[in-house]
Order: structure tokens, then sequence, then C-alpha cells
């Protein structure tokens, strides 16, 4: 698993996952329904 910054100032290490990620979900009104939230997914792990 690789880890990157995630800004310049907040000191975060995050996973490449969970950027690409994060628009997976609606719980807050916007991004991917589950459905097309795991194609994506399984395009990218291809």
């Amino acid at each position: 698993m690789r880890y990157t910054s995630f800004g310049h100032r907040t000191g975060l290490r995050v996973s490449e996952y969970a950027l690409g990620t994060a628009n997976f979900g609606t719980g807050w009104g916007a991004g991917a329904e589950p459905d097309e939230a795991r194609r994506i997914f399984a395009c990218r792990r291809a």
C-alpha cells in the first residue's frame, strides 16, 4: 500500500485507495451510488 500526504499543512498521510474512493457513497448528498462505486473500484483493480 502506498501512502501520500493529504494537503501540505495537515501532516496527515492517507492511502491512495482512500484518496481514490473519497467520492464513494451518497450520505452527504453527492457521490457515487454503491453499484457505480463497485464498478469503478473493479476497473481500478484490473
